[in-house]
């Protein structure tokens, strides 16, 4: 059985397509704010 969703932005109004824009922004601020300093996490 394959685990895989089909996911067509075309089918997405210009309003969706915008939103799904902002949640990956902020998204990707999250991991980038989350990310764990190698430098730091040898010294602990």
């Amino acid at each position: 059985m394959e685990d895989k969703t089909n996911f067509d932005i075309s089918n997405l109004s210009l309003k969706e397509l915008i939103t799904v824009y902002e949640h990956i922004g902020a998204f990707l601020d999250f991991l980038d704010e989350s990310k764990i300093d190698e430098s730091e996490a040898s010294n602990e």
